[in-house]
């Protein structure tokens, strides 16, 4: 784990994010939010959408950035592609490719980056649950993914237990979210 960035945890004042190391290569490291920091909407409309489109990828790549990081902090953070693929499992057409500094993880990478469902499992910080993020019976949050689901207004999510679900309507207020980017080393 690393810590980078402030946003509010416990209550409204930022305190440091811990960030989980997911993948180290050449560029630097793929890394998520250890927790999940807040609950939204992945667009606010109920409406055929995609990760290019979609309003949580402007609050990622605008007001979060910028609020959560300072300048320096800003400067280690990569511009990362992301092709976009389409949904194998279920035919979904692609999205054309983005470059995000702040982003969601693809199905792919939710499946390639953790070992099991209960790695991929997070909980909300109470900040986060005050804001939206919905927490079961243990504790635990779904949290949205950038893949298209198997219909136009739903998009991946990971289930609460970890597994991968293709149900995540896009208007759902409740869904977790759990920023991903590669930063530079040190």
């Amino acid at each position: 784990m690393i810590t980078m960035g402030h946003f509010p945890q416990k209550d409204s004042r930022p305190e440091p994010i811990g960030w989980q190391v997911l993948e180290q290569d050449a560029l630097g490291l793929l890394v998520v939010t250890c927790a999940v920091i807040a609950g939204a909407p992945f667009h606010g409309e109920d409406t055929t959408i995609t990760w290019r489109s979609s309003e949580l990828r402007r609050w990622l790549n605008e007001e979060f950035v910028e609020t959560a990081f300072s300048a320096e902090e800003r400067q280690r953070i990569l511009l990362t592609p992301a092709d976009n693929k389409p949904n194998f499992h279920y035919r979904t057409g692609a999205d054309e490719p983005t470059e995000d500094r702040i982003f969601l993880l693809s199905y792919d990478e939710a499946v390639r980056c953790f070992r099991d469902d209960e790695a991929r499992r997070a909980r909300p910080t109470s900040y986060g649950e005050q804001h939206g993020a919905w927490a079961g019976i243990d504790g635990c949050s779904w949290w949205w993914l950038r893949t298209n689901a198997r219909i136009g207004d739903c998009i991946c999510r990971v289930r609460d237990l970890g597994s991968i679900s293709v149900d995540g309507i896009v208007c759902t207020a409740s869904g977790g979210v759990r920023p991903a980017m590669r930063i530079a080393p040190e």
